[in-house]
């Protein structure tokens, strides 16, 4: 029993003695983060980002759009490694953010946005048809839920003749 009380008060006061590790700066883990595969793909924020202590972690804004995400660099301060969590709700972007889309891009050069909207679960698109007259085909300016860009997709059958 005196063994066991001895190893419990050893293990309390290793615990709260200052063994632990020191908590990270903002600016250290910043440093951490700059310097993670966060960054490979996105820059960080300018903002101070803010710290969670029930998960002892730092979370950095990443300058990276995706719909319905808001992607974050974490630092784990436990082992002073960085990760991307995507942060997403699964939800579909709205109709409004296609249109804006589609309204800002090549698509519109061609001919005017109609009315007539759909979304493909399968693909993660938004197809918006296009007010153009081409023989055979049935065109629409098509936007990437995961990348924001957009393009007309023909939809030509048959044989169009030049």
């Amino acid at each position: 029993m005196k063994n066991a009380i001895i190893a419990i008060c050893l293990v309390a006061f290793l615990a709260f003695s200052g063994c632990t590790q020191e908590k990270l700066t903002p600016e250290q883990a910043r440093g951490i983060a700059e310097k993670s595969i966060c960054t490979e793909t996105a820059n960080l924020t300018a903002d101070e980002g803010y710290y969670n202590n029930n998960s002892g972690t730092w979370w950095f804004k990443l300058d990276l759009h995706r719909a319905g995400c808001l992607p974050h660099c974490v630092v784990l301060e436990s082992n002073r490694s960085a990760e991307i969590n995507w942060m997403c709700t699964g939800a579909i972007p709205p109709e409004e953010w296609a249109r804006q889309i589609a309204q800002n891009s090549s698509c519109v050069e061609e001919g005017n946005l109609t009315d007539r909207i759909s979304y493909n679960n399968y693909t993660k698109t938004w197809w918006i048809d296009l007010d153009i007259n081409r023989t055979g085909c049935a065109p629409a300016c098509v936007v990437w839920e995961e990348n924001g860009s957009a393009e007309i997709n023909w939809r030509c059958t048959g044989l169009v003749e030049p």
